[in-house]
Order: C-alpha cells, then sequence, then structure tokens
C-alpha cells in the first residue's frame, strides 16, 4: 500500500493512544509525545485520544481527544512507551492493583469493544504478584504487536511464558532524539536562562531521592557543593522534572547554605515543559540523576550522565549503552569522591551512543507505520 492510499483509507479515523500520562512526568509525556507525533507521521489526518488522560493532557501530547467515550468509536489501540508493565522496588501490591486498573483494564475493554492493539517499547517486568503476572502475560500474547526496550525485557518476557518469536526488541524511542528535535523558542530562553553560566563546566544536579535514599545522597551533594564553591570554572544548575516537584527538604537546607559561597554559580531552574527541559539537557557538560528519561535524553544528546538509580529499570539502560560504571548505588556513595568524578567524566569527552542502539530506538516508528497498515488490510 502506497502512502496515498494509507492517508485516504485512515482519514477521519481515530487511534488510541495509552501509557503512564496520568501525571506531568518528564518522560512520561515525553514518550507520549513521541508516540503520538509516530502515529501522526504514518497518517497526519488521524486522530489522536487519550483514553484514560487527563483533558489538559491533549496539548501536551499533540492528541485530540481524551476519554472512554470517544475510545469506543477508535480503530485500534497503541501502548506506547514507558515501564509501567514492571513494578516498582516499593509497595508493589499497591503498584500492582494500581496498574491493573490504569493499564490491563483498558486492554479488558478494548477486547469487548473488538478493538486491536499493540505494545510497542516497553519496559517488561519485573513481575512478582502471579495474578499480575498471568494478566499482563495474556494482554501482550493478545497484542498484534509486542515490542519491548531492552534485552532483559525480552529474557523476563520469555521466562514469564511470552512466546520469543512474538517478541521484538527495540530501545527506548527517546534515544533517537537529537539536537533537531529541539524547539527553537525553549532553546533561546534556556540560553538566557544559563547566560551568568556561559563559559563554565555546568553540572546539572537532579536529586528527587525517597527519604531512604537520602541519608547516603545528602552527605554526597554536600561534598559537591563544598567542591564546586572552590572552583570557578564549574557550576551548578540544579532542577526537577515535574511541574510542582519541590527540592527535597534536605537538599534544600544544603542549597541554602551555600547560597553565599557559590553566589552566581549556582541556578535553580524549575521545569517548565517538556521542550525546556530537552533544550536544558542539551546545554549541560554532566548530568546527576536519580531518574530515567533525564539520563535517557542527557545520553542521546552526547552528555555524560551520572546516576544514582533507585530502580531496576535504569539499571538496564546504563547496561545497554554500555555505560553501567556510571551508575553508583545509593549505598556506595558515601565512598565516591563525586567532584573528581564529575571531572573524569567530562575529561572523556561526549558519550556516543551505538549505531544499533539509535536504530534500535527508531524501530518503534516503524513498528507503528507497520501496525496501522495492518489496521487498514484488515478492511
Amino acid at each position: 500500500m502506497n502512502n496515498a492510499n494509507k492517508v485516504d483509507n485512515m482519514s477521519h479515523h481515530s487511534i488510541a493512544l495509552h501509557g503512564a500520562y496520568y501525571g506531568q512526568n518528564f518522560g512520561d509525556i515525553l514518550l507520549m509525545r513521541i508516540f503520538s507525533r509516530y502515529i501522526r507521521r504514518a497518517d497526519p489526518a488521524v486522530r489522536v485520544v487519550l483514553p484514560m488522560a487527563p483533558p489538559g493532557h491533549c496539548e501536551l501530547i499533540g492528541a485530540d481527544a481524551t476519554g472512554l467515550k470517544a475510545f469506543s468509536s477508535c480503530r485500534a489501540l497503541l501502548f506506547g512507551g514507558g515501564g509501567y508493565l514492571g513494578e516498582r522496588p516499593r509497595q508493589r501490591l499497591l503498584w500492582a492493583l494500581r496498574n491493573y486498573r490504569h493499564h490491563v483494564g483498558l486492554a479488558h475493554r478494548a477486547r469487548k469493544l473488538g478493538i486491536p492493539w499493540s505494545i510497542v517499547g516497553v519496559g517488561f517486568g519485573p513481575l512478582t504478584d502471579q495474578w499480575m503476572r498471568r494478566a499482563v502475560v495474556a494482554m501482550c500474547n493478545e497484542a498484534q504487536i509486542f515490542a519491548v526496550r531492552d534485552a532483559e525485557s525480552v529474557a523476563l518476557a520469555v521466562a514469564y511464558g511470552i512466546p520469543r518469536h512474538h517478541i521484538i526488541e527495540t530501545a527506548d524511542a527517546a534515544l533517537a532524539l537529537t539536537s533537531d528535535d529541539l524547539n527553537e523558542k525553549a532553546q533561546e530562553e534556556i540560553a538566557a536562562d544559563l547566560s551568568p553560566l556561559q563559559g563554565t563546566r555546568m553540572i546539572g544536579l537532579h536529586l528527587s531521592s525517597p527519604s531512604e535514599a537520602e541519608k547516603h545522597a545528602v552527605p554526597m551533594v554536600s561534598k559537591l557543593l563544598d567542591r564546586i564553591s572552590s572552583q570557578s570554572d564549574y557550576t551548578l544548575v540544579i532542577f526537577n522534572d515535574s511541574p510542582g516537584e519541590p527540592i527535597p527538604r534536605a537538599y534544600r537546607k544544603l542549597i541554602s547554605q551555600h547560597e553565599n559561597s557559590l553566589r552566581d554559580r549556582m541556578i535553580k531552574l524549575f521545569y517548565k515543559s517538556v521542550d525546556h527541559q530537552l533544550a536544558l539537557l542539551q546545554q549541560l557538560n554532566v548530568v546527576m540523576t536519580n531518574k530515567l528519561h533525564v539520563g535517557i535524553c542527557a545520553s542521546a544528546f552526547g552528555k555524560q550522565v551520572l546516576s544514582i538509580p533507585l530502580h531496576t529499570k535504569i539499571i538496564r539502560f546504563y547496561r545497554q549503552i554500555n555505560k553501567e560504571n556510571n551508575c553508583i548505588m545509593p549505598q556506595d556513595l558515601p565512598k565516591l569522591d563525586i567532584f573528581d568524578k564529575i571531572t573524569d567524566m567530562i575529561s572523556t569527552g561526549p558519550v556516543v551512543l551505538p549505531t544499533s542502539i539509535r536504530e534500535r530506538a527508531l524501530m518503534n516508528r516503524d513498528l507503528i507505520e507497520q501496525y496501522m497498515c495492518n489496521i487498514m488490510t484488515r478492511e
């Protein structure tokens, strides 16, 4: 089917896009926006529906409608990228109950409505609760396309009973980002925000640690601030990755204690949008973070990342790009001279992702085009 026929056939039809879009976390909204653009790339005339997202998310993601009523008339459902098919380290039962309602429940609704689905670019597992595991495996086995973002997801899916031939290995869709994807206005605004620090080596500090990790991270941040205070060519940019996310209290106290010594060599930038966050990450020399997509996007832009992983999915990513040594577990932070580690990372130069990783990231786009063509040939 040529592109002209594909567009003609798809016109005036709706495709549902679903993921972990219930809040405004940078990584989740970014992925949904990427997948929405991939759907529209396959057919600019299609309507994109977010079945369970808040109404205000249409503008954030680039969709046309939200709600289950709009979903009922959709031609197909796409579960886009994210880690929602794997549990978090804490409160696993609560996670399972919530995610069953948020994700597996939508597949049940789609089945009743006769709406086919595909799952593309997700992280998979682990899934401790047997009932949740069975439900997710059934949902994945029924998907027309099932693609996961790393080798460990493949291994877990096979171990849980999904046939290997049914699984496609891609990479996180955000790994295909380049500087060409940056918003020009956001770049200009971030450049203005960072202008007092131009000509220095900018260290981006993003920490949203849960309380159990703070006892290890706070002394490390204190040492880092002390060292930066005595290094005129290094500066600090403190940022967050979702609207209204506060800097944890323990870090706020440390920062206030260093306000005078750092003077005009420290800037705090609070989250505005996906575009602003991407523009910021592209400007930094090195990034410290305990979140996944802050690190993924910084890596995609060639930045060195020091990760403090609080979830197995984060370690999976750095292992995938051969940067596992840049992951420092919270309990190991007191043993580390953090400033020396950062300067060593900067001295090694930009990160160059393996070509195979970018190619796998772009497979998500190709699979979506394939999925939409398959939908058309059903009629």
